[in-house]
């Protein structure tokens, strides 16, 4: 009964803190929505009121202006009118006077109906002068001609009146507003006649006109501004008169410019400042709350890396750790002009003392012989575990061998005591390769192969010995180098294969996805594995085709499969290359593989070396549909915070960690604490390299909900993966037929 209440319990707590997570994610959604949108009302709100406000302004500066011009107009037709005869005869002082007191600054005799200037009176401007206004004047004279029209007689008065004539008519006097050189100027079009007729009582013909122009003095302005109740300037309108409002004059280039009422603005910023208020107090509440989220990640977290870059067992900086200080190394001897060495260590016959003390006599033997070898190197110098009972050594200022000799004597001589396993004492001894910088390479990958092969040198000539890398070693460079002109044929012709390894849930037994592994039929080798040819793919500038042809293969395979998701390895050159994306994107449309059910899984060195170009890629990728795994977590110092920004949807835990989760208590408490870290991310997690019944049952116990190794299924071609996944729905399908009875004891019926 307890069994029965206690399931129930456990899935009402992971839903409820489901709905937590979806929860905090939907506010975290809604919240920035709601604040863009007052945002967007404040904005709007504003400028409508802005808006309504200008517009009467802008329509008491109007009514200034034409009042201003109106009677302008009135005022210099008079004068006009009185004197048009006159001012193009003889000289007269009192029409002289007349035209002065009405503050006329120009005055062009014009052919009313051509619009040319002539010579007149001594009042009268040059035509010359008239040649800079004539453009901007032709509309006002062309809409005197059109109001007075041709239809209009006896405006001159009989022929025995010998007194000036009087202006032709109000509807043909046209004024206007222009700039002369940046200044106001207002011009009147006044029409008049010549006192002669058609012999035989003909009709009138209006053939001149006087043009008047009067430049709008500070009064003119003064008026405008007490007019309007605005301080009225004009200037030409410009990107930078910010907060000014125009009031555009035909025929003008300037317009009239003030400072407009804005309501609007003080609303905006009442407003805005209450907002930034609500968003100041949002972003604590949410400070707060991720500070109190992170802390408790981080606590967690530092129990999960205590070790990060370090092997677990011995404590030794790890493979990926060692590399760095490798690289460190090489840079500050290149600036300093000195040398170093690297050490490859491999313990003789340690399978030897598996076989015979377990794997915890063998845990010790490693523990035991990385204390000893690091008492005999000096402070500067770096020993790291490489894997299994693979050690390396930095030693730092090298001179030459002989000091490489020296410290490889003092290994072997501490090597020569007995170690104390518990159950008995052995002798071990261990094989050394050397390589040495720059004299062997100066590319540090390289040296380190190089150091591996005088190790296998050493192994090979006895055990118990070091040796120093020498060229004719190089014959395994050459080996690969066939490997490499094999491997491309190989891509080339369609000669790999892939295999296809399930990941299984252990509650159900049921089949999640897959993984497809590439192989290698060899003809001469056989069947490679991965780990046979990768390195020399990615040595040799085959990653990308290689990339390609198992990425194409394995969508191609997958898609008949109903709802079955595959993932695939991406190497880090493959990932960080520019046309990634789109390959990705042409193979799935190629092969119809919905982006859903492909899962690509990177390491943690691919968004180490470069997070943000890492970030941009996975974002793109699920942006897709395209799951995102983070490879073989554990094995360096992946931090789960680091998980947030990448948005992984799920993490393999490195083998490493499963299969030492039995003899390591820290192993367990890791696959244990990064179970709960993870499942608090939302993210799923793969088990890889589970072997036996008990690491899936402690995993299990764990509530881990994918696992995959030998201990479910090897890696298999894809025939015998689809007999497998028949296999699997036939049994669920039978044991789904079981229908128990409690009345009478349990019954079992088929159907």
């Amino acid at each position: 009964m307890t069994l029965h209440r206690h399931a129930p319990d456990h899935e009402a707590t992971e839903t409820q803190s489901r709905r937590e997570r979806l929860t905090r994610g939907a506010w975290a959604l809604v919240a920035p929505a709601l604040m863009a949108a007052l945002t967007l009302g404040i904005y709007f709100k504003k400028e409508h009121d802005n808006e309504a406000a200008l517009n009467p302004e802008r329509a008491r500066i109007a009514a200034a202006l034409n009042a201003e011009l109106s009677d302008l107009t009135q005022r210099l037709s008079l004068v006009a009118g009185r004197n048009s005869l006159a001012i193009a005869g003889p000289t007269d002082r009192d029409v002289a006077r007349n035209w002065s007191n009405g503050g006329f600054d120009r005055l062009f005799l014009v052919d009313y109906e051509t619009g040319a200037a002539e010579t007149g009176g001594p009042l009268v401007d040059a035509p010359s002068a008239y040649a800079p206004y004539a453009p901007k004047l032709s509309e006002a004279l062309a809409q005197s001609r059109a109001a007075l029209g041709e239809s209009l007689r006896g405006f001159l008065g009989d022929e025995s009146d010998r007194g000036p004539p009087r202006v032709s008519s109000a509807q043909a006097v046209r004024s206007l507003f222009i700039i002369d050189h940046g200044a106001p100027v207002a011009a009147v079009v006044i029409p008049f006649a010549t006192p002669r007729q058609a012999a035989g009582g003909g009709d009138t013909k209006f053939h001149k006109a006087l043009v008047a122009l009067r430049s709008f003095d500070g009064g003119v302005m003064g008026r405008l501004m007490q007019r309007s109740g605005l301080a009225v300037t004009l200037h030409r309108p410009s990107a930078e008169d910010d907060g000014h409002a125009h009031l555009a004059v035909a025929n003008a280039d300037e317009a009239l410019s003030w400072a407009p009422t804005r309501p609007g603005d003080l609303f905006a910023n009442r407003a805005l400042l209450a907002l930034a208020i609500m968003i100041a107090l949002y972003s604590a509440f949410a400070a707060l709350r991720a500070n109190r989220e992170l802390n408790e990640l981080s606590q967690k977290e530092r129990e999960a890396k205590r070790s990060a870059g370090r092997d677990l067992l011995s404590g030794l900086p790890n493979r990926m750790m060692f590399s760095k200080l490798v690289d460190a190394e090489a840079s500050r001897s290149a600036r300093a002009g000195s040398g170093f060495a690297i050490f490859y260590l491999d313990l003789d016959r340690f399978k030897e003392i598996n076989d015979t003390y377990g794997h915890g006599g063998g845990d010790r033997l490693i523990v035991a012989m990385a204390e000893r070898v690091n008492a005999v190197l000096r402070e500067q110098d770096r020993m790291g575990r490489l894997g299994g009972d693979e050690f390396a050594i930095l030693q730092t200022e090298v001179h030459g061998p002989h000091d490489c000799e020296k410290l490889a004597g003092r290994i072997l001589k501490a090597m020569t005591q007995p170690f104390d396993l518990g159950d008995g004492e052995v002798i071990v001894g261990v094989s050394i390769g050397i390589a040495l910088w720059p004299h062997n390479s100066r590319d540090t990958y390289e040296l380190m192969h190089l150091a591996d092969l005088a190790l296998y040198r050493a192994k090979n000539e006895g055990r118990n010995r070091y040796c120093f890398f020498e060229a004719r070693m190089g014959e395994e460079l050459r080996l690969r180098r066939s490997i490499e002109e094999s491997l491309r044929a190989a891509i080339a012709d369609n000669h790999l294969t892939l295999h296809y390894q399930p990941i299984v849930c252990p509650q159900t037994d049921r089949v999640i996805s897959i993984e497809g592994l590439v192989r290698w039929p060899h003809p001469q080798k056989g069947l490679l594995r991965p780990e046979d040819f990768l390195g020399v793919a990615d040595d040799r500038g085959l990653a990308l085709p290689l990339g390609d042809w198992v990425l194409r293969r394995a969508c191609a395979d997958v898609a008949p499969i109903p709802g079955l998701r595959v993932s695939i390895n991406i190497s880090p050159i493959y990932f960080r290359h520019g046309d990634f994306l789109d390959n990705v994107r042409r193979i799935l449309d190629e092969t119809g593989l919905e982006p859903g059910r492909l899962e690509l899984e990177i390491t943690e060195a691919v968004v180490l070396n470069d997070p943000a170009a890492a970030e941009s890629t996975i974002m793109d990728l699920r942006a897709m549909g395209v799951r995102m795994t983070l490879d073989d977590f554990g094995s360096g110092h992946a931090s789960l915070l680091y998980l947030r920004r990448f948005a992984f949807d799920k993490i393999k835990l490195d083998r490493t960690l499963v299969q030492t989760m039995e003899s390591t208590g820290e192993s367990a408490m890791i696959v244990r604490t990064t179970l709960e870290l993870a499942d608090g991310l939302g993210l799923a997690v793969t088990a890889k390299g589970v072997e036996t019944e008990e690491q899936q049952a402690l995993l299990k116990t764990f509530g881990c909900k994918e696992v995959q190794g030998f201990q479910q299924a090897p890696a298999l071609p894809l025939e015998a993966l689809c007999d497998l996944l028949a296999a699997r729905e036939a049994a669920a399908a039978r044991d789904a037929a079981v229908i128990p009875f409690i009345a009478g004891g349990t019954q079992r019926r088929d159907i």
